[in-house]
Order: structure tokens, then C-alpha cells, then sequence
């Protein structure tokens, strides 16, 4: 009986290979199949950042209606000059509040997609974090355009 020999069995081995081979395959597609893969650092530092973002936004909502509910609620006229000065501290203090959130939700986008384009990475945070920073500029922008088009109307 004439039998083949496999070329990668040894000469003094007659039983058949185990269909191992000598060589490795090309690329890493085995290793990471192995291992889970890691999540995204800027997507989940766009997360945290949206979820600051949006607390920022909220603290400088309820400080401006805490604060027009005050000036409402007066009966009499203030004229002192240092109390009103006093009374619009509050106000500036929410602006600044969102403004910073705005910015941090724009440097959030920006981690977002960074986290969304790094390859062999998990991207649930990163998604989250765009939708959570995206949808608060998206947002700002739109009333911005709101208060454009009402002013050029008027």
C-alpha cells in the first residue's frame, strides 16, 4: 500500500498529523478574539464630562429662577445702585455656569468622536457620551438660531 505523506510530518512518524503547522498565521485576528476588548479612554471621558456638563446646565437653571423668582416676588423698586449690582451677581454666576457647560459639552463631542474612531475598542461609552454632549450643542445651537430668526422678524 502506497500511502501520501503529509510534508510537514516527520519522516519516522506514521500516524497523521494533527493538522498543526509550523508557522503562524498572519495578523492578530486569534488574540483578539481571546481577550474582551477594553473600553475607550476619551469615550468614557466624554461621558463623564457630558454628565458634568449636564449637572453644570441644570445648577445654572435653578440658580436663574431661584433668583427671578426673588426679584419677582419684590413689591417695592430697588433703587440703591450696590443692591442691584448684588442681585445680578447670581446672574452672572449662571451664565458662566452655561457657558462652561457648553464648552465642556463641546470638548466632550470632540472625545466622543475620537473614542468612536479608535480601532479594537468597546464604543458604548463613547456613544453615549456624543449623544449626551451632542444633543446639548445641537440644542444650544438651535436656540441660538431661534433668537436670530426672532430678532430679524421684530
Amino acid at each position: 500500500m502506497n500511502q501520501e505523506q503529509d510534508p510537514w510530518q516527520s519522516k519516522d512518524d506514521n500516524t497523521r498529523s494533527s493538522g498543526l503547522r509550523p508557522y503562524q498565521p498572519i495578523g492578530n485576528d486569534h488574540v483578539a478574539a481571546a481577550e474582551p476588548l477594553k473600553q475607550s479612554g476619551p469615550g468614557i471621558a466624554s461621558f463623564i464630562v457630558g454628565i458634568i456638563s449636564i449637572f453644570m446646565f441644570v445648577i445654572s437653571i435653578v440658580v436663574i429662577i431661584g433668583q427671578a423668582a426673588d426679584l419677582l416676588s419684590l413689591e417695592e423698586a430697588i433703587e440703591d445702585s450696590e443692591a442691584i449690582a448684588a442681585m445680578g451677581v447670581p446672574f452672572v454666576i449662571a451664565g458662566l455656569l452655561f457657558l462652561g457647560s457648553l464648552i465642556l459639552s463641546f470638548v466632550g463631542t470632540i472625545l466622543a468622536i475620537i473614542g468612536l474612531v479608535i480601532k479594537n475598542r468597546r464604543k458604548v461609552f463613547a456613544i453615549i457620551g456624543l449623544i449626551l454632549n451632542g444633543l446639548f450643542t445641537i440644542g444650544f445651537v438651535l436656540l441660538v438660531l431661534i433668537g436670530i430668526a426672532s430678532q430679524v422678524s421684530v
